[in-house]
């Protein structure tokens, strides 16, 4: 079996959800090939903040983004408002 190296740049942004940074994140997303799409269990608004991120994505990615939907605060399991039929409608 022969292996390979490959040198890779890996840079890792929390982006502002607010609407008025949206021009400055779309410059980040431009060459963005992966992203992780992190949303709070217990939020709905957080959910659907997701939602309009993996829009962002589609539209702002020329290349074919992979990404990853995950749900943080799990631990808080009385306190959920986003159910795993919500994020498997998503994830499609």
């Amino acid at each position: 079996m022969q292996t390979t190296s490959k040198a890779v740049n890996l840079d890792l942004w929390d982006l502002p959800g607010k609407e008025s940074f949206m021009i400055l994140n779309r410059m980040y997303l431009r060459d963005t090939n992966a992203a992780l799409i992190v949303y709070d269990v217990t939020s709905m608004e957080s959910f659907l903040q997701a939602q309009k991120w993996m829009e962002e994505l589609r539209e702002s990615s020329p290349n074919e983004c992979v990404w990853a939907l995950c749900g943080n605060k799990m631990d808080v399991s009385d306190a959920h408002a986003v159910g795993l039929s919500d994020c498997s409608k998503l994830a499609g």
